[in-house]
């Protein structure tokens, strides 16, 4: 072998290693920017449950206020919601 095919194959040699290094480091960020995508997703998702429970909570608590008894099933067990205050007026009337 002369020193030309020696310099053409060291190059190619090069260039396969360049590449090889380039695509693992491409794979790499695929991955974490997939990653950084799922997160969002699933805090935004948290963040929309969150929500929804605080808006549920408050419009419980704005239905007893108003002397209104609230039905709630959990599971297959149900109770009724009533303000105490509530109690207290109807037994002083």
């Amino acid at each position: 072998m002369d020193t030309k095919q020696v310099n053409i194959l060291l190059i190619v040699l090069l260039i396969c290693i360049a590449g090889y290094a380039g695509y693992g480091k491409y794979a790499e960020y695929k991955e974490t920017k997939e990653n950084d995508e799922t997160t969002k997703q699933n805090n935004l998702m948290l963040q929309g449950a969150q929500i929804g429970a605080q808006q549920a909570i408050i419009a419980i608590a704005q239905q007893v206020a108003q002397c209104n008894q609230v039905p709630l099933i959990i599971g297959n067990q149900s109770i009724t919601i009533v303000a105490v205050d509530c109690l207290q007026q109807a037994a002083q009337r």
